[in-house]
């Protein structure tokens, strides 16, 4: 496999085609919103609560960062960046027990995640997300314990599309590009997985199901 590609596309969540197209990979790296999670809709209601007087559609700011979204909608926000990102996320975490959790997530991962964990792979997280929404869908998933390594935006100074999330994941867990894989649905994580060379895969399946 080249690097710095897209190696593939997956439009439906099967376990025995994703482990087949991870291959020897040793690392094998998850984005959350919109590949773990089916979580858009959280991101996008939470969001449209705080503008005043204006709306997004969902496609506005689908797989956007907090902080091009909030340069979009400032206009609308009588408050800081600072101010719109916690608000967002409290919104977030209440909002999470309106939501079932096998809408927001394939039952299946589970088996995935226990299948390659059995196969000596080490799992990693890698989001956009702040950390106390990400730990927050984690836990009430209950799949946080299936990860060696989650990183969020406060783990690094620059998030996606910026390579430095998923550099991050590789330096931690002493592992060289070629022997990782990246699970992403968004053209902001794609960007940021092909500028740290690592093999991407293109995951379509929320918008399917």
């Amino acid at each position: 496999m080249s690097e710095n590609t897209i190696i593939k596309e997956l439009n439906t969540f099967k376990v025995s085609e994703i482990i087949e197209t991870i291959e020897s990979k040793k690392l094998i790296i998850f984005d959350m919103d919109g590949t773990i999670f089916n979580s858009e809709k959280l991101h996008f209601i939470a969001t449209n609560k705080l503008l005043n007087g204006f709306e997004f559609k969902e496609d506005d700011i689908y797989g956007i960062a907090d902080i091009d979204i909030y340069n979009l909608a400032k206009s609308y926000f009588s408050g800081t960046f600072d101010e719109f990102l916690n608000q967002k996320n409290i919104y977030m975490v209440e909002m999470l027990k309106d939501f079932d959790k096998e809408y927001l997530m394939f039952k299946d991962y589970n088996l995935l995640f226990e299948e390659l964990k059995m196969q000596d792979r080490s799992l990693a997280l890698v989001t956009a997300s702040e950390y106390e929404v990400a730990h927050a869908m984690l836990n009430y998933c209950e799949i946080h314990h299936h990860f060696s390594q989650i990183i969020t935006t406060r783990e690094v100074t620059q998030t996606k599309p910026h390579p430095e999330p998923y550099l991050l994941a590789l330096s931690n867990a002493n592992i060289d590009s070629k022997n990782a894989v990246v699970f992403e649905d968004s053209q902001t994580g794609i960007a940021s997985a092909n500028a740290a060379r690592i093999d991407t895969v293109k995951v379509n399946w929320y918008e399917n199901k």
